[in-house]
């Protein structure tokens, strides 16, 4: 299992505890106005659009600022180190940027086979803002913080609840988010957990790399130029296939996201 500086000692959970207190206080406070304007996230501009921007980036910056506060200029650089870890097989190069689009393509074929109705394209953000802005926090800072007393699997299933928790606002916007909020954001988060779980098998495998995550990261919202199939039928189905997803990944590293370390049949 791959730590960072010091993650194992006992007690050092307390410290993403804290990361995810300050990272949802930090947000509240920049969505706070946005949400009160009573405009749709997706028509902002100006002032408005900055703050939304500037949240988005909460997580990373959160992360570096704890690990700071925690330990030094030494606890800030072992965060940042792992964004040049760069030296992992093409295996894993191409699981980071072309497993997502591929279970896109797989769910949109699923879902027009069972009769989902006619595809849309919902582009998403295609520069990686996303990725930088939170994946030094999510997976750099917290995660090692978790799994070393908690495993793995349970490390991934807390930050993935933590992670699509902190996207509600963005379901304040129906043009973003249609389907009633329960379904909506019930099947939000078991996509975001699925991909969390696939997220800390590519960074355990690539020996903490967040150069891998967030090339990852960003190709779920690369995978955004894949048509889909709007509606509950269409979601339900993308859900599914990424929580399979993560269930192969349980299985082929035999429960410990770390490589691959069940032969497969012949």
């Amino acid at each position: 299992m791959v730590e960072s500086l010091d993650s194992a000692q006992p007690g050092r959970w307390r410290w993403a505890v804290a990361f995810f207190i300050v990272v949802y206080l930090v947000t509240a406070l920049l969505w706070l106005p946005v949400l009160r304007s009573g405009r749709p996230v997706s028509a902002l501009s100006g002032r408005s659009l900055l703050l939304v921007l500037l949240a988005s980036a909460v997580p990373s910056t959160i992360g570096l600022v704890i690990a700071t506060v925690e330990g030094g200029r030494a606890g800030a650089g072992a965060l940042l180190r792992q964004v040049g870890r760069w030296r992992f097989g093409p295996g894993w190069y191409a699981f980071a940027l072309l497993l997502m689009p591929g279970l896109a393509v797989l769910a949109l074929v699923i879902a027009l086979l069972v009769g989902g109705g006619a595809p849309v394209v919902r582009l998403d953000f295609l520069v990686p803002v996303a990725a930088i802005g939170e994946e030094l926090g999510w997976r750099g800072y917290a995660l090692p913080r978790l799994q070393a007393p908690l495993g793995a699997l349970p490390a991934s299933l807390v930050i993935g609840v933590v992670w699509a928790a902190w996207h509600l606002p963005y379901f304040t916007d129906p043009s973003m988010h249609p389907l009633p909020f329960g379904i909506d954001f019930g099947l939000f988060a078991v996509l975001l957990t699925a991909e969390g779980v696939l997220a800390t098998w590519l960074y355990n495998s690539t020996r903490g790399s967040l150069l891998a995550t967030m090339l990852f990261h960003h190709s779920i919202h690369l995978a955004s130029v894949v048509p889909v199939i709007p509606g509950v039928a269409g979601t339900l189905v993308m859900a599914l296939v990424d929580a399979t997803a993560a269930g192969a990944a349980i299985v082929l590293s035999s429960g410990s996201l770390q490589g691959i370390r069940r032969k497969l049949s012949a």
